[in-house]
């Protein structure tokens, strides 16, 4: 048990011992190239010889990020975040819903039609709301508007 802790213990020394040693010579050597450095021995390197490099890579690096984003309209990271209302869409203008009640096929086909409490007679090529009756057939009346054909079932009344 003694000699493993001795093993141990003369390790930590010379590893301390080690570090010291590299962490002395890195000053000494940073305290050297400073000294030449203010002596004038040292010549300038690239960059230290065109001023302009800093700028020009800020410039570069500007043109490839874009501008900086405004962030002074930002909210406050410590208020809790509402998020805002949807804009409610404006319904849209509901067609009448017809049923068909009665329907009469001979050369003139006709039909009767019943939308709530009011009643109406079309034949083929009548104007209905915003459409006009193509078809009257014994299931239902076909009308052509701008949006498509509709077709309204015949439903018997009981």
């Amino acid at each position: 048990m003694k000699s493993g802790a001795a093993v141990i213990a003369s390790v930590v020394v010379l590893a301390t011992t080690g570090s010291l040693w590299i962490g002395s010579r890195a000053i000494v050597g940073m305290a050297e190239a400073v000294e030449d450095a203010r002596a004038g021995d040292v010549e300038p390197g690239r960059y230290e010889k065109s001023g302009t490099e800093i700028a020009s890579l800020l410039t570069e690096v500007a043109e490839l990020y874009g501008p900086r984003p405004d962030v002074s309209g930002s909210r406050d990271p410590m208020v809790p975040y509402t998020p805002p209302k949807p804009a409610r869409a404006k319904p849209r203008p509901r067609r009448p819903s017809y049923v068909v009640t009665a329907v009469v096929l001979d050369e003139n086909p006709t039909a009767v039609l019943r939308s709530g409490d009011s009643g109406v007679v079309v034949r083929v090529g009548d104007e209905l709301g915003d459409g006009r009756v193509v078809a009257i057939e014994e299931d239902g009346v076909t009308v052509e508007t701008d949006k498509g054909r509709v077709k309204y079932p015949y439903v018997l009344d009981r």
